[in-house]
């Protein structure tokens, strides 16, 4: 669309409009993780419940790592749930009637209400989705002029979009509500911030530069805000449709215990604390991911990469081309001795595999934890890095492996073959040089 000068378009949303209490990091309210019911609810039962029966659900190994990954990037907020849920309150594709029949408007909603909790970590939840991934990937190309009109027409065709904003390693989400076009030229963007109670803030776009500012940046209400700016490539938007979807559980099994086989290669890094994650993945095509301090970036053709869009040291989530086959992933933390990082890799047709990075005690970096996917055996290798343990689970059908992974030790991981291709069974030897340590196997269904 065009905008001369002026209001371009804009939503009434006003301090009712917004909710209460504001984004918050960590644990604060009763019931307020990632639980099984936002695991049923956003992946469906037949993924997620090895057994489910009157509403009671027994997760599969791989719902339990997948919830793990989630309930450790949630620790930096909430925001894309608590804007995402506002806008589709505003916009009357869920009714405050449901939450809580008593409340006249949004703003009267409580925290407390465990309901309330589970629908913001659900919708908080949807930002992992391929959809969302691809579509947010899409806009990321767009100069920041140009999202402005579009956050302009989706207003007005009441598209639903929420704004993630990226700047010097931190993420953020925001419901545009306003677009102005100001004598100057710049474009004036006023969003409902999940951070702020009772306020519409305004984030401010430089077509002449095509940069972008917002002065109340902050990954939840409890860090001081800050100025952040921005370019082409750290902005984007994600349209209510692309979230409508039932989302793949990358991790999980079906109801008959069969992985699931047509998703792409994903991976996903998170810093836990205040650590910082340097992690390197490179493919046997030559293609590269770096995941650092500022930021993801890749030269491998078809890849996305989304970072969170709430945390000061982004958790970053991987799409790989479906064929991607042997993988050379090497990461370290440093900055907090006692949090680390958590990795979960996910092939289609193999287990999936969590590790979770314990460094020792000291602040120093320590060696690079290698994990190795060899495209010949289908097979898997993961060496600790010196000064650190990796604590390490493998999912299959029937159940998990956990095993912990000392420095100068060496995991390998071996599939085995059931009746059939979708039955699998996986072997796991820890080593430490030619010495076994740990050997444990579980057998392929059948």
């Amino acid at each position: 669309m065009d905008c001369d000068g002026g209001t371009c378009a804009e939503i009434a949303f006003t301090s009712d409009d917004g909710f209460g209490f504001a984004n918050w990091g960590g644990e604060k309210y009763p019931d307020d993780s990632f639980g099984v019911n936002e695991m049923v609810a956003l992946y469906g039962p037949e993924q997620v419940c090895e057994e489910y029966k009157d509403d009671y659900c027994v997760m599969n190994p791989g719902a339990t790592q997948r919830m793990t990954e989630l309930n450790t990037m949630l620790q930096s907020g909430r925001c894309e749930g608590m804007v995402v849920l506002a806008g589709r309150l505003k916009l009357g594709l869920n009714s405050i009637s449901d939450i809580r029949p008593d409340a006249p408007v949004v703003a009267d909603l409580e925290p407390e209400d465990p309901y309330l909790l589970d629908l913001i970590s659900y919708w908080w939840g949807t930002q992992f989705g391929e959809n969302v991934m691809k579509s947010a990937a899409t806009f990321r190309k767009l100069p920041p002029s140009e999202l402005a009109l579009e956050m302009a027409a989706g207003i007005q065709a009441k598209a639903g979009y929420s704004l993630g904003l990226y700047s010097n390693g931190r993420g953020h989400a925001v419901l545009p509500v306003a677009v102005r076009k100001e004598e100057s030229g710049l474009y004036s963007v006023d969003v409902y911030d999940g951070n702020a109670i009772g306020e519409v803030r305004t984030l401010t776009i430089d077509p002449s530069t095509e940069t972008w500012t917002y002065k109340f940046g902050a990954t939840n209400a409890d860090v001081e805000t800050s100025m952040w700016t921005g370019t082409t490539g750290s902005l984007d938007l994600t349209p209510m449709s692309s979230r409508e979807d039932q989302a793949l559980c990358e991790t999980c099994s079906d109801a008959n215990g069969v992985q699931r086989g047509s998703a792409p290669v994903r991976v996903s890094a998170i810093p836990k604390g205040s650590s910082t994650l340097s992690l390197t993945l490179e493919t046997d095509g030559g293609g590269k991911v770096e995941i650092g301090a500022n930021g993801a970036t890749t030269d491998i053709e078809g890849a996305i990469v989304q970072e969170s869009r709430d945390g000061d040291a982004l958790g970053t989530t991987v799409l790989l081309p479906a064929g991607t086959d042997g993988i050379r992933l090497s990461a370290a933390t440093e900055g907090d001795a006692a949090n680390g990082a958590l990795i979960t890799l996910v092939r289609p047709g193999n287990s999936p595999i969590q590790v979770d990075l314990q460094p020792g005690g000291s602040e120093a970096r320590p060696g690079d934890t290698v994990i190795k996917v060899d495209a010949a055996t289908d097979g898997a290798s993961i060496s600790a890095g010196e000064g650190t343990t990796v604590n390490t689970s493998i999912a299959t059908d029937a159940q998990a492996i956990n095993v912990s992974v000392a420095e100068n030790q060496q995991l390998e991981v071996v599939r085995t073959a059931g009746a059939d291709a979708a039955s699998q069974g996986v072997r796991v030897v820890v080593k430490e040089g030619e010495e076994v340590v740990v050997a444990r196997t579980i057998e392929a269904t059948t």
